[in-house]
């Protein structure tokens, strides 16, 4: 079997272009601060539906034109 000249592959393969942006440091906030900053913790977990609240049918539906004059009538 012949041996694998890493060299010349090496020399083959494509140099890699610096990135227009180049990705931004991450820091790692030591803990020996005066003042730790605290962060909300966001759930990880399966986000609950809420219910629709339950509305009475009579209350639903919409008032007809009779209706709708005799409280025209009645609030005047």
């Amino acid at each position: 079997m012949p041996e694998i000249d890493v060299e010349r592959l090496n020399a083959l393969r494509p140099k890699p272009k610096p990135s227009a942006n180049p990705p931004e440091t991450v820091r790692t906030p030591s803990n020996d601060g005066a003042d730790p900053m605290e962060v909300d913790k966001v759930p990880t977990g399966r986000t609950l539906r809420r219910r629709k609240e339950k509305v009475v049918k009579h209350l639903k539906r919409e008032a007809n034109e009779k209706e709708k004059e005799s409280f025209r009538k009645k609030s005047s």
